[in-house]
């Protein structure tokens, strides 16, 4: 039989005995034996107040009390049998024999438990502890020990300290209930949450000479220059009317010269200008990373006048909003596909007809004017404006402001594009978002961490993919 000593500590920091799961220690059955030491330590430790370890003392003594007048308690049948009852009286003279000072409780139980191993040798006696002081006085006089399980103890009580900072806590949270509550967050394209922001910037490497006159070698002889503009045909058009006056028209000297001197030279020097500017336009077309910051109101009343900051640091800049991506700065508006070939000149049936009257050159004016259409009088309180402007420019901080942010609807999503500077350099930088409103007590603030690399890219490759979105006309 496995024989346990019990520390006082089985009774006061862990949970009811007959809840804990006593087969953890032995598949057998089990004798759970308290000794004088922990019935004086219990009995002393019940009158001190309405601590948790007065109430739990206060519970033991009613298990100690069944036990004198019932004898052994059988406190689990199932799986093992698990009994209690108190210790044997012991002679107290031999604590000498065994170097323990009897003055000490934790040497007390000890010393009962090795009292106890002597007259039951068939007995498998152990001290059951939590505490370390117990566990080696156990193991200085070779008394075999177990641990309490941390999975056995009660949670740690609160302390009058603890209450006071539970009571305040409570207080603010209903305090809180009054003023508004914004919740930020950011999301992806995908519109999935993100707590960073990494980014992998591109780095095109630049195309040598000797690069550019190979694909420029590629280009003209997909695209070669028209020499031979001469046709005949005696078939007439099926498309032409009655109506119409037909002549078989050979392309003009001058045009074939302009053409041949000037449109087609021209064409490829704009390709070579824009093989030795492609890695520069690539890295800025590139440098654009889009997300969204999501601010939403879950509070219980709206937030007046309320004040958005978006700020980004060390170099990073916002782009103008979307009104002005016409903007030749714009990265998202570099050209980066190469111009079609110019068209060389044709010969061929031309109708000289009416059907032929050019309508299209005359533009139709619109009956619809934008200065006529009505403009509201006075602004939306529930829509963000800007404050105090729409930027124009590229900018490290956008300001916009709503006279009241409605609560317990779905977020305000704000789309925001950072741009990447060329001199950009900074492996580490945030966003941070600040909002603020009349009855918000204090600045709501996120930041939004931001880290970036480059990736060096192929332009060369990138150069002979533009080669195939050529079309010739």
């Amino acid at each position: 039989m496995k024989v346990l000593f019990l520390d006082t500590n089985i009774f006061l920091q862990c949970k009811p005995i007959e809840q804990l799961p006593w087969e953890e220690i032995s598949k057998g059955n089990i004798l759970l034996l308290i000794s004088r030491a922990v019935q004086d330590e219990i009995d002393n430790l019940k009158q001190s107040g309405n601590s948790r370890r007065a109430r739990r003392a206060r519970i033991a003594t009613s298990l100690f009390r069944q036990i004198l007048e019932s004898g052994n308690i059988i406190i689990r049948q199932s799986k093992s049998r698990v009994e209690v009852s108190f210790s044997p009286p012991v002679n107290q003279d031999n604590f000498s024999d065994y170097n323990l000072n009897p003055s000490r409780i934790d040497d007390q139980i000890v010393f009962e438990a090795l009292i106890y191993r002597k007259n039951h040798k068939k007995c498998d006696v152990a001290l059951l502890t939590h505490d370390t002081g117990p566990a080696v006085t156990a193991k200085s006089v070779g008394l075999p020990c177990l641990l309490i399980p941390d999975e056995w103890l009660l949670p740690p009580e609160t302390d009058s300290r603890d209450k006071r900072i539970n009571e305040l806590e409570r207080r603010i949270q209903e305090l809180e209930k009054t003023y508004p509550q914004i919740e930020i967050k950011c999301l992806d394209t995908d519109y999935n949450i993100i707590n960073a922001l990494p980014v992998k910037l591109p780095k095109y490497q630049s195309i040598t000479e000797a690069q550019i006159s190979s694909i420029m070698e590629t280009i003209k002889t997909k695209f070669p220059l028209t020499t031979d503009f001469n046709y005949k045909s005696n078939t007439v058009p099926k498309s032409i009317t009655i109506s119409d006056v037909m002549n078989f028209l050979q392309p003009k000297k001058e045009q074939i010269d302009k053409y041949t001197n000037e449109d087609y030279p021209k064409w490829l020097e704009e390709l070579a200008v824009l093989l030795e500017a492609l890695n520069t336009r690539l890295d800025l077309k590139f440098r654009n990373i889009e997300f969204f910051i999501s601010i939403s109101n879950i509070g219980n009343v709206p937030a007046e006048n309320l004040v958005v900051d978006f700020i980004l640091y060390k170099g990073l800049l916002i782009p103008p909003p979307s009104e002005f991506l016409d903007e030749k700065e714009t990265p998202q508006n570099i050209s980066i596909a190469f111009p079609n070939p110019p068209a060389a000149p044709k010969s061929g049936w031309f109708a000289t007809g009416v059907s032929t009257f050019p309508f299209t050159e005359f533009q139709i004016p619109s009956l619809i004017s934008q200065s006529f259409i009505p403009r509201p009088s006075q602004r939306d309180k529930h829509t963000f404006y800007w404050k105090p402007n729409r930027p124009t420019t590229k900018t490290n901080k956008w300001t916009l402001e709503c006279d009241e942010f409605r609560h317990q609807i779905k977020p305000e999503l704000f789309e925001i594009s950072v741009h990447f500077p060329p001199e950009f350099a900074n492996k580490r930088t945030a966003l941070e978002v600040i909002v603020t409103a009349k009855n918000i007590p204090k600045p709501v603030k996120y930041v939004l961490p931001i880290e970036s690399e480059y990736i060096t890219k192929d332009t060369m490759d990138y150069a002979y993919s533009l080669i195939d979105d050529i079309k010739s006309k």
